[in-house]
Formats: structure tokens, C-alpha cells, sequence
């Protein structure tokens, strides 16, 4: 119960900024298409995140007594390499988006930060 607490205060969170800066840097007129990536987005990292977790009880291993020991360590270490892939991912483009948010309208950006 407490970590699917912690997961929907995070993505109560997450969401709502998400979405701004969707708003934000949307080109005029495409606001609502690129609203709608970020939905298709965030329901395709839910999907992956349900997928993952299927794998857990996969990494069950069993002892010669035939007594079950979870041997979860290789799954928590497959969920941070992704993790570290995804940052090094984001490490290699972000010169690229920088310079995509640098050339945004500044009224668009001042004006929605003004507003929240």
C-alpha cells in the first residue's frame, strides 16, 4: 500500500509539470498533439514499468533442498542500468534539446512561469 502511495504522490507530481512544459515549448497551434505524445508517452513508461515488474519473480532461484531463496539482486541491478542508460541517453541529446529550448519563444516560457 505505501508504494503505490509513493508512486501515485509521484506521479501527482511529475504530471502537472510535465504537461506545462509540454505547453510551454509546443509549437503554437500543435499544443494539443504534443500534449497528447506525452500522454502516449507516460502510458507507454507505465506499460514498460508493468512489463518490468512481471520479471521479478522470474530471478526466484531454488536451493538443492528444493527451498526457494529470492535471488532479486540481479533484477534491482537490471532496473539500474536502465536507469543509468536512460541518464546517459539524456547525457548525449542534451546539448541538442538545449539548443531546441534556447531558440523557444522567451514569451511563451516567461509568460507561463509567470502565470504558475
Amino acid at each position: 500500500v505505501v508504494a503505490i502511495a509513493v508512486q501515485t504522490v509521484g506521479e501527482l507530481l511529475v504530471s502537472p509539470v510535465g504537461l506545462n512544459f509540454t505547453t510551454t515549448v509546443a509549437p503554437a497551434g500543435m499544443t494539443s498533439f504534443f500534449v497528447g505524445i506525452w500522454m502516449t508517452a507516460s502510458f507507454f513508461g507505465n506499460f514498460l514499468a508493468g512489463m518490468l515488474g512481471t520479471l521479478y519473480g522470474a530471478f526466484e532461484g531454488t536451493q538443492s533442498d528444493g527451498e526457494v531463496q529470492g535471488q532479486h539482486a540481479p533484477f534491482f541491478l537490471l532496473l539500474a542500468s536502465l536507469a543509468a542508460g536512460n541518464a546517459a541517453l539524456l547525457f548525449l541529446v542534451r546539448a541538442a534539446l538545449r539548443k531546441y529550448l534556447d531558440a523557444a519563444p522567451a514569451a511563451s516560457l516567461s509568460s507561463s512561469s509567470a502565470s504558475s
